[in-house]
């Protein structure tokens, strides 16, 4: 739990939080397929799942290409042959996500990747129904897709978030810090990759100025392009390259 202190500033959280719903720039996902295959002539095949809320829908880029998805087949493209498919809507939790994933059709997957934790942040989830529905769907996403690797991508730093006004920043800050803790502590019992970008990375990155979008809530491409190659680069770790 944060602080005692915080309660202090409870009156001022309210009326941020009611003021920021009020007025964000509402941003829709990202144009594009949601599925499709690549690289047909390599000889190493790999299928890639991506799960997940807003952010893995590419809500603050205009095309799939430039989201998260987008950007991880391509950099993935060069060194093995692709079938990927996106199962992400904005606005979920790990709670709400489950029941969206229950009724899917996901792919079976060698890799699969999750973006989940901002809304179960701002939805006030308790640590405890975060971990158990996070444990619930990693179990969930091996029984119906087969996946070798399952990433769970960090809980983004919320105190970076400029769309947010302090105080209010600072606390959903605190409070994702705690649940990514709590996110890796998960990876490492039940056997997940833990994918952390560094706050160094998002803030003064030289190669790419546009980190956050416009909203000041989402990614921006720069954001995403980092984010693929991350990805890309654990699973060419993993899996190496001919």
């Amino acid at each position: 739990m944060l602080s005692w202190k915080t309660w202090y500033l409870a009156p001022i959280l309210l009326l941020q939080g009611w003021y920021v719903k009020r007025t964000i720039v509402r941003l829709p996902e990202a144009e594009g397929k949601r599925e499709g295959s690549i690289g047909h002539l390599h000889p190493r095949a790999l299928s890639i799942l991506v799960l997940g809320d807003s952010a893995a829908a590419g809500v603050g880029v205009k095309t799939q290409q430039d989201a998260l998805v987008g950007q991880l087949v391509g950099q993935l493209e060069p060194h093995y042959s692709i079938t990927w498919q996106l199962l992400a809507k904005t606005g979920e939790n790990t709670s709400s996500f489950r029941k969206l994933f229950d009724t899917s059709n996901p792919i079976c997957a060698d890799w699969v990747i999750v973006s989940l934790g901002v809304n179960d942040v701002t939805s006030r989830q308790s640590l405890r129904v975060f971990v158990e529905h996070t444990q619930r769907l990693i179990n969930e996403i091996r029984e119906r897709t087969g996946a070798r690797h399952i990433i769970l991508t960090a809980v983004p730093p919320m105190h970076l978030f400029t769309g947010l006004p302090q105080p209010l920043r600072w606390v959903l800050g605190q409070r994702a810090k705690q649940l990514d803790s709590a996110l890796s502590d998960v990876c490492d019992v039940l056997n997940c990759h833990h994918l952390t970008i560094s706050d160094d990375n998002i803030v003064s990155s030289e190669a790419h100025s546009d980190m956050i979008a416009e909203d000041g809530f989402h990614p921006g491409k720069g954001a995403y392009m980092l984010w693929g190659q991350k990805v890309a680069e654990l699973i060419v770790e993993q899996e190496g390259v001919n």
